[in-house]
């Protein structure tokens, strides 16, 4: 199954943002924007995670350390503007931070998941680790 996309014309920033148009194909929307002073196409995938939504799954971040201790879980009330919805949907969403250290000291993983509760969460991101550690990525 192909995910479907609109291509969105906009224009202006923060007060001045605003839609001028939505099309079914980039080149309708290159189109408009050719005659346009301030213009910029944006694409956006139709009906982003409806399936898993219709599984009853919610968006969890999670971060862990190495060795599999939960630092914390919450399930996101809202989506962050920077995600990306053009990639295949699957079970997980991408890395919100792989590997990273803190405070010089620790090697923290995050994750966001698709998940129907928090241990639901936190067992994926645990075996998303464990691969990861066991890979050596």
């Amino acid at each position: 199954m192909s995910n479907k996309s609109v291509f969105v014309v906009t224009s202006g920033c923060y007060s001045d943002y605003h839609i001028v148009g939505i099309y079914d194909t980039r080149e309708k929307a290159d189109q408009l924007v050719k005659t346009l002073d301030d213009g910029n196409v944006e694409e956006h995938v139709l009906n982003p995670f409806i399936t898993e939504i219709n599984k009853g799954l919610s968006i969890f971040t999670v971060e862990m350390k190495a060795n599999g201790d939960t630092i914390c879980v919450e399930r996101e009330r809202c989506a962050p503007g920077d995600w990306d919805y053009s990639y295949k949907l699957t079970a997980t969403i991408e890395p919100i931070c792989c590997w990273k250290e803190r405070n010089n000291a620790e090697t923290i993983f995050g994750k966001q998941v698709f998940a129907r509760d928090e241990k639901h969460a936190v067992k994926i991101v645990n075996e998303l680790r464990a691969q990861k550690l066991a890979t050596g990525r």
